[in-house]
């Protein structure tokens, strides 16, 4: 997902010649953002796009299926930290043709021929399925409960009356062999944490792509970022000549971004944000902060690296 633009238009050997997506909204969180464009633009792409409302996305689906929302499914939810566990009903029917992830992907493998188990299994079976295999922290989860709706939390061992909940290291230990914190396990290689600085002469603003009390993922983007702002430090500002509220292009070498600018102390000197999740309709020439996001991965995890964009600021 981190690397979709270079997946989509790099030869490959063989290349992608179909893609299917699902709860996500790659043109506005992936990497790369022009990348991931001219991979979906490509003529001999087929893509599937399964989705509740108009997206970025969905805009280059060569088809659209209807997807359900929260309201309209079935579903198991757990916690970080593998804790809580909980039952989700629907409230009302699917509408229209909206039908769940787990039935369409039933409905096109037994289509495409495949005879695996999960094929044939309907959303009750999923679902059951589902929640016989969880666990939370070892311990069984019931799938009785869970299905019904109800909330299965874990019950730590040697809590204590009146506490609120457990305490790290006197209630609950690390699920090591040992009980210990591991802060550097030889499964990450020798130097997982090792810092490379990125530095650039050409772009010397490291951009920040933050969430906040508006957004944390790109849901209801189209809503919440009516117009795209850039903030950037008074000085920073000072040194190029603008003001606030002027508009401004953010660019380096992937892209660039137009939007109008606040000047604020709350940002320090040499970085500058641009908001985490907006669709493209949000700034005035329809980029956003994924168009200056390298597709660079980090060593450990594999995960990308959004704040690792260098930029440069000026105004319009």
């Amino acid at each position: 997902m981190s690397q979709l633009g270079r997946l989509l238009t790099e030869d490959l050997g063989p290349p992608v010649k179909s893609l299917f997506i699902y709860d996500c909204n790659p043109v506005a969180t992936a990497p790369d953002q022009n990348s991931v464009l001219r991979g979906l633009a490509r003529e001999d792409l087929f893509t599937v796009v399964h989705e509740q409302v108009m997206t970025d996305t969905a805009r280059y689906a060569d088809i659209l299926l209807p997807a359900v929302t929260f309201l309209e499914q079935h579903e198991i939810k757990r916690s970080y930290g593998s804790y809580i566990i909980g039952g989700v009903q629907p409230v009302i029917k699917p509408c229209g043709e909206a039908r769940p992830n787990e039935w369409v992907f039933a409905q096109l493998g037994r289509a495409m021929g495949f005879t695996d188990e999960p094929f044939g299994w309907d959303t009750a079976t999923s679902m059951r399925r589902v929640a016989g295999a969880l666990s939370l922290g070892g311990q069984p989860c019931d799938p009785d409960l869970v299905l019904n709706g109800g909330l299965q939390g874990y019950a730590f061992p040697g809590g204590r009356v009146g506490e609120p909940g457990p305490v790290q290291f006197v209630d609950v230990w690390p699920l090591t062999p040992d009980g210990k914190v591991h802060l550097s396990p030889s499964v990450l290689g020798p130097a997982p944490f090792r810092y490379h600085p990125v530095r650039s002469e050409a772009y010397p603003l490291a951009l920040v792509s933050a969430s906040n009390n508006k957004m944390i993922s790109s849901t209801l983007g189209e809503f919440n970022y009516p117009e795209l702002w850039l903030t950037l430090n008074p000085a920073d500002a000072s040194e190029r000549g603008i003001t606030d509220g002027q508009e401004v292009r953010v660019f380096n070498q992937l892209g660039e971004v137009r939007c109008r600018v606040r000047i604020s102390d709350t940002m320090r000197d040499g970085v500058c944000g641009l908001p985490k999740g907006a669709w493209r309709a949000s700034s005035r020439n329809q980029q956003t902060a994924t168009a200056l996001c390298p597709q660079d991965v980090n060593e450990v995890a594999g995960g990308a690296c959004y704040n690792d964009a260098r930029v440069q600021v000026e105004r319009v």
